[in-house]
């Protein structure tokens, strides 16, 4: 069941702007909380992700796949989630970002660039004066996450 439902929102989000990114199920058998997470080019609105969720909802009910579902939320993946997908970096170029690559290696560094939707063009600092370009091919990150100011 919850693949068909995945399946509906996926279909769903085709239409909109928004791209489903994470969806996760809790709560027991019959009462269960659908939380799917979204994301866009764009900064996402809190009025836009609620009329998101009534129009999933009705969707869902529509299909008839409420059934033991109490509630679903659809929210933003937020700053502690991982980007999944490296489009979902545009919006956060000039911003730092700490990269983990899949070879255990970790880079703080403010995004520059992305070049052919699959390469971060990031801005390190070796010591206090000296600046390092680096090219990281998104398939190679293990995880990213933009780095909290404070």
């Amino acid at each position: 069941m919850e693949n068909e439902i995945l399946a509906k929102i996926d279909e769903f989000l085709e239409k909109t702007k928004f791209k489903c990114i994470y969806f996760v199920v809790k709560g027991e058998r019959s009462n269960k909380i659908l939380e799917i997470y979204v994301d866009s080019l764009q900064v996402l609105d809190i009025d836009e992700l609620a009329l998101l969720n009534k129009d999933l909802w009705e969707m869902l009910a529509s299909n008839e796949l409420v059934k033991n579902i109490s509630k679903i939320v659809v929210s933003s993946p937020g700053t502690e989630r991982a980007f999944k997908y490296a489009w979902q970096l545009e919006k956060h170029i000039g911003k730092v970002l700490v990269i983990e690559l899949k070879d255990g290696n970790i880079f703080n560094g403010k995004l520059l660039e992305i070049v052919n939707d699959n390469v971060l063009v990031l801005e390190t600092i070796i010591n206090k004066k000296e600046k390092q370009i680096l090219n990281l091919n998104f398939d190679e990150i293990q995880e990213s996450k933009v780095k909290m100011p404070f």
